[in-house]
């Protein structure tokens, strides 16, 4: 949501719920944390760590697959990272990792 649609929102509200917007806000709130980047950075290196690079190419592929199927288990549409695909050659495509 926008600032400008809240401001607006908050525009059509009552005086009372006005007063309520008012007195919430007026609180003490945490400030969000400080993202830590090299945090991060270590706990990539530790998931990666113990994989082959097949292992790693093969997770890739996994992540980048999507398979969307119907309630009977007909596949209505496929991804694997390819776009453009007619709906036939969709249907065709079976996820066989690399």
């Amino acid at each position: 949501m926008e600032l400008e649609q809240i401001l607006k929102a908050i525009d059509g509200l009552s005086l009372e719920d006005r007063q309520q917007v008012y007195e919430y806000l007026s609180r003490d709130h945490p400030a969000p944390e400080a993202i830590d980047v090299e945090r991060i950075k270590t706990l990539f290196a530790e998931l990666r760590d113990g994989f082959s690079e097949a292992d790693l190419e093969a997770l890739e592929w996994a992540m980048n697959v999507e398979e969307i199927r119907r309630v009977d288990g007909k596949i209505d549409a496929a991804v694997y990272g390819l776009y453009g695909l007619e709906a036939d050659e969709i249907a065709l495509l079976r996820p066989t990792p690399p």
